[in-house]
């Protein structure tokens, strides 16, 4: 079979994704007419056309559908084979493991409990960059790359000032909330999926929107706005003038753990085992459950 330039392949999704070659030569940081041509060269090789280009709107065509079907995985798998190969040959290999921020606790508790119990490939925390391993909240977007499973669900809890009306109860209802200003997640927070609801609606009023999580302590505390966090983040936010509160109706935060599809390994495997056997201790430990 003859060789394909997988750089094609690449320009060819993003055509196909984005049904307009102005947006894809955008996204793939090239001109529009050097994007053309290198489709046009794709449809010479593969024989037959791939796309068809319409006033408003490019779609693909049969055979196009099925390339696309194939070569979405392609860019990512022989990237990972090159990361996996350059790491392959450092001196000591690592498996990377990333969480939220609002997660680094659970992160380095799983982390430094892995390292200690498995001699072998040891992990290393990060907050960012390619990882082997992924802590996630829901909503997780699913991807064909990826495999995953549910670690835990949790309650959420509402943080309040010490002075709000309701901040004396242990227990609360969504209904005693309604018309409460809810803070929103704004454009520069990474990691919104600890915050709930992802945009304030009816019953709520919305709140500010947060570019940081450190500025939730802030709006809570001067009574500008309330917000509904997992009940592990809550317990470890409250304290200096907040309080955490459980509320009974609102939604479980569910945690998962995601990897690689194409870079399964032994070490993978073993923190995600890992995982599982020590969440459990996690969860019924007093700070989880304090609430």
């Amino acid at each position: 079979m003859a060789d394909v330039d997988l750089r094609l392949l690449r320009y060819f999704v993003a055509v196909a994704e984005e049904r307009n070659f102005t947006r894809a030569a955008e996204r793939l940081v090239m001109t529009q007419g050097a994007l053309s041509r290198a489709i046009r060269s794709l449809e010479a090789f593969v024989g037959t056309p791939l796309l068809v280009r319409g006033y408003r709107e490019v779609t693909t065509t049969e055979a196009g559908q099925v390339l696309l079907r194939h070569a979405r995985g392609l860019d990512e798998q022989t990237t990972e084979a090159l990361r996996l190969a350059r790491r392959a040959a450092t001196a000591t290999p690592r498996l990377t493991v990333v969480a939220g921020g609002w997660d680094v606790s659970i992160l380095e508790t799983l982390v430094s409990s892995y390292n200690f119990t498995n001699p072998g490939v040891p992990a290393e925390a990060r907050m960012e960059g390619a990882a082997d391993v992924a802590l996630v909240r829901d909503p997780f977007d699913e991807d064909p790359g990826l495999d995953g499973d549910e670690l835990f669900s949790e309650p959420r809890v509402v943080l309040l000032p010490n002075d709000h009306p309701l901040a004396a109860r242990d227990r609360l209802e969504l209904a005693q909330l309604d018309g409460s200003a809810v803070i929103r997640p704004g454009a520069g927070l990474e990691d919104r999926s600890a915050l709930w609801p992802p945009e304030p609606a009816e019953p709520w009023a919305p709140g500010p929107a947060i570019s940081d999580t450190c500025q939730i302590r802030a709006y809570v505390r001067l009574g500008q706005a309330i917000t509904f966090v997992p009940r592990s983040i809550g317990t470890a936010m409250a304290g200096r003038g907040l309080r955490a509160i459980r509320v009974l109706d609102c939604p479980h935060s569910t945690m998962r753990i995601v990897w690689r599809r194409a870079s399964t390994s032994r070490a993978t495997a073993g923190f995600v085992r890992h995982a599982h056997n020590h969440i459990d201790d996690l969860t019924r430990s007093p700070s989880l459950h304090a609430l």
